[in-house]
């Protein structure tokens, strides 16, 4: 009895099996454990679809998935059975992690997700980090790989490479049987590539590796600029680059609750209709730092806009958390928040918010010697999720009670939007400092503009944060706040009256660039004058 019980124990802890049933086993949990998202999304994009015949699309999609598992673990078998075994728990940690991101915020993973995951810091990572992450992993994860490491294969690799050709075979079968559902398939592919694991990941960093050997090469200038006039005094214009700001949260945009109480009265200008180019922080900043604005692409081979100011002859300072976000810069000065708080001698703000950007920012922009001076503040906390209750100082929490969780799902809706809307109310005041200093600045011409990079979902339709591709995003993710505020100085030389701005046009991120240019009075080739807010009729 004892020694059957030792072989039982035996063959489950430690089993022993062909590589054929290993690679079957193998693909049957994978679809099991991680094909809700595919089959969910895929009933979504069906509207129009019942029945059995929804039954074929649906499985057409789910097969393709088998088969491209059972194509790579064949052949990773043909060369090696470590090196099977070894991609196979890779894919099991990594598919639990995507796999619990998938379905707690509805997030789609594409390039622009892995190329986010690879610049996140350690405070962002931290504040998406909850226990029921770890009893993903751990179920989902670390308990299969567990019985992947004690499972034993026994030698056939020649049983591997028929197998491999097996299933080319009956795929191509299966695919000429069901060729109709293909057009389907490649028209949504792009939303359900990316909550198919753990094709999602792998095959979107194959593909930025590949963008980001380009973006690597040396930047192409763009064409030269000239000045249209003089500065007969300085010209100082300050860009806030928000962070998951919706415009629909906004007062200003028509939102009833005053969550812009701080620059209601300063004379800014509200610019409509913004629409960016990406949900996704990086491929924003690409479109807002380059003058095709939201055609941009990824990895933009031209020099951004602080790099091109500054050959210019414009002193260009760029401020944010240094995460490397920004790409190549070719400017004058980069602070991070560590070196600013660093060199901080009196009165010195937090740390851990937006607006130690701030810090001593009149008299920077007073000892720059230039008489154009562009400043770029960067936010890093903004509005981004899921801790929005973390992304501003206690005593700016107007709305409560809060969502206080990093598991936002959990949360009343109520308390959740209470917390975003006081990272919208903070990001507020921050704007109000930032042109209380600029109207400090004695004979100058000054200008901040505030744009977000992407929007921000609030648990409608169950989506939440952002990331959404473009082609299936809710508006809340790229509809954006948009802001422009000129000293009176700066008013008068630009012939600037807010209510130029229209109505009933739409703009995309482009707006900074050509907007900045105009601010200082520079002409090229590449200008647009739509694209400039101060140059509209």
């Amino acid at each position: 009895m004892a020694q059957s019980t030792t072989k039982l124990l035996t063959a489950i802890l430690h089993p022993q099996m062909s590589v054929i049933r290993f690679v079957l086993i193998y693909t049957l949990f994978s679809m099991l454990a991680y094909s809700g998202p595919v089959i969910d999304y895929s009933i979504r994009f069906l509207p129009d679809k019942e029945g059995v015949e929804q039954l074929l699309y649906v499985g057409s999609m789910l097969a393709a998935v088998a088969f491209l598992h059972l194509f790579t673990m064949f052949a990773l078998a043909a060369i090696s059975r470590r090196l099977l075994k070894t991609v196979a728990v890779l894919f099991l940690l990594t598919n639990s992690a995507a796999f619990y991101f998938i379905t707690q915020y509805n997030v789609i993973i594409d390039g622009a997700i892995v190329l986010s995951v690879i610049a996140t810091d350690q405070k962002t990572t931290t504040d998406l980090l909850h226990p029921k992450l770890a009893l993903f992993v751990f179920i989902y994860g670390l308990i299969p790989a567990f019985f992947v490491l004690r499972t034993r294969l026994n030698k056939a690799r020649w049983r591997s490479v028929a197998a491999l050709l097996i299933t080319l075979l009956s795929y191509g079968g299966f695919t000429g049987a069901t060729f109709h559902t293909w057009l389907w398939l490649d028209k949504h592919m792009g939303t359900l590539g990316g909550v198919t694991l753990p094709w999602s990941y792998v095959l979107n960093s194959v593909l930025l590796w590949r963008e980001s050997r380009i973006a690597n090469a040396e930047k192409v200038p763009l064409p030269d600029a000239q000045f249209t006039r003089e500065a007969d005094r300085k010209q100082v214009v300050v860009l806030i680059i928000g962070e998951s700001a919706r415009a629909a949260n906004h007062a200003q945009y028509g939102y009833p609750r005053e969550t812009n109480p701080f620059t209601k009265d300063l004379g800014l200008a509200t610019i409509p209709n913004v629409e960016a180019c990406s949900t996704y922080t990086i491929p924003s900043l690409a479109c807002m730092l380059h003058p095709t604005g939201n055609a941009t692409p990824l990895f933009a081979p031209s020099e951004s806009l602080p790099s091109y100011l500054s050959r210019h002859g414009i002193y260009s300072i760029w401020r944010s958390k240094g995460i490397g976000k920004e790409g190549h810069l070719n400017i004058e000065e980069y602070e991070t928040w560590s070196e600013i708080h660093e060199n901080c001698t009196s009165d010195c703000p937090s740390p851990l918010y937006d607006t130690i950007m701030l810090y001593d920012l009149a008299n920077r922009i007073e000892a720059a010697n230039s008489d154009r001076v562009f400043i770029v503040l960067h936010q890093h906390n903004g509005s981004h999720g899921p801790s929005y209750f973390a992304q501003y100082p206690p005593e700016y929490e107007y709305f409560s009670p809060v969502c206080d969780t990093v598991l936002i799902s959990d949360c009343d809706r109520d308390h959740l939007v209470n917390a975003y809307d006081n990272t919208v109310l903070y990001t507020d005041y921050m704007m109000a400092q930032a042109i209380r200093q600029l109207e400090s600045l004695e004979n100058a011409y000054t200008m901040m503009m505030y744009v977000s990079d992407h929007g921000e979902s609030l648990g409608e339709n169950g989506v939440y944060l952002h990331g959404t591709p473009l082609v299936v995003a809710p508006s809340t993710q790229f509809e954006v706040p948009a802001f422009v505020w000129l000293s009176e100085s700066m008013k008068a030389r630009h012939g600037f009256d807010p209510a130029q701005i229209p109505d009933d046009k739409t703009f995309g991120l482009g707006i900074i660039f050509h907007t900045v240019m105009g601010a200082f009075d520079l002409q090229s080739p590449i200008y647009q004058a739509d694209q400039d807010i101060l140059a509209l009729p």
